[in-house]
């Protein structure tokens, strides 16, 4: 979930570069998962992402980029084929 810092400090009775120095303790300290966007002043808390799970949507974004790039050359050499350029 997304909440901006002048809120969340709000909510713990703190100012802002105090929520969010606790905050950034906490994160570092691994008890809490959650990305500080400085710029926007907003935080997104949520679970950390599992490395495997991760690497396994690499690989099949990969998969079909390749997939995409196959099809395309197929269709590249058809068409130098059907015009004599082959």
């Amino acid at each position: 979930s997304k909440i901006t810092l002048q809120r969340l400090a709000t909510l713990l009775s703190l100012e802002v570069a105090e929520a969010e120095k606790h905050l950034s303790d906490m994160v570092v300290a691994g008890r809490v998962a959650a990305k500080i966007d400085r710029p926007a002043g907003t935080v997104l808390f949520g679970g950390a992402a599992d490395p495997a799970r991760t690497l396994s949507s690499w690989a099949t974004t990969i998969e079909k980029l390749l997939h995409v790039v196959d099809r395309t050359c197929h269709q590249i050499h058809k068409e130098r084929v059907t015009h004599g350029l082959a």
